[in-house]
């Protein structure tokens, strides 16, 4: 399935794109979901050492099939005590009102990098800058990409073999789709197909 490389593919793609991702890179991802399952993927194909970070265990396997070598777990104790300075760049998925941003921060190396490419529900909480300037550190916010970042996307992918996770919903159980969507269920792109009935 093609159609959701061109939104949520390429608003994954275009950061790790950009922070030039490759061998030797140390990537995390948070929020495995419709953005975090390409993120994972991309970031693996480009030769990258992986982490998935999400607040239970129950998309683990999954992160694995998908390329990740490590997990992060939120919700344990001393998570972000224990996985400290050990990534260079983190890809944020997530939509939380409550998100961690301090312990996120804290995940990164000197010089790392924080990207947001979901949007938040809520003002992001306040940093304290010696946060960021202990670790030379910096978040940012990244929005879809190039039509460059568009073909360079689509290589990888051809390249690599890398298929979309999507679940195919009839139309007519479009109201079912839009729930699954509320309730964190879809695995991991939900795509309307035509049926007739509308």
């Amino acid at each position: 399935m093609v159609a959701p490389l061109f939104c949520a593919g390429l608003t994954v793609f275009s950061p790790l794109k950009q922070a030039k991702v490759g061998p030797g890179s140390r990537v995390g991802v948070i929020g495995i979901g419709g953005l975090g399952h390409y993120a994972v993927m991309f970031a693996s194909a480009m030769g990258a050492e992986v982490t998935a970070i999400s607040h239970s265990a129950k998309k683990k396997e999954d992160a694995i099939k998908m390329g990740a070598q490590h997990f992060i777990t939120t919700s344990q104790d001393k998570w972000a005590k224990t996985a400290s300075r050990i990534l260079d760049l983190i890809i944020c998925t997530s939509f939380a009102k409550d998100m961690p941003l301090d312990k996120y921060l804290s995940l990164l190396d000197v010089g790392g990098t924080l990207v947001y490419v979901g949007v938040p529900e809520s003002d992001l909480p306040s940093l304290p800058p010696p946060l960021m300037i202990g670790n030379n550190s910096a978040p940012r916010g990244s929005n879809t990409g190039s039509k460059r970042e568009v073909i360079e996307m689509l290589d990888l992918v051809v390249s690599k073999g890398i298929q979309s996770w999507v679940e195919e919903i009839p139309m007519s159980r479009y109201s079912d789709a839009v729930q699954w969507q509320i309730r964190g269920e879809a695995r991991y792109r939900l795509v309307l197909k035509s049926d007739g009935s509308l």
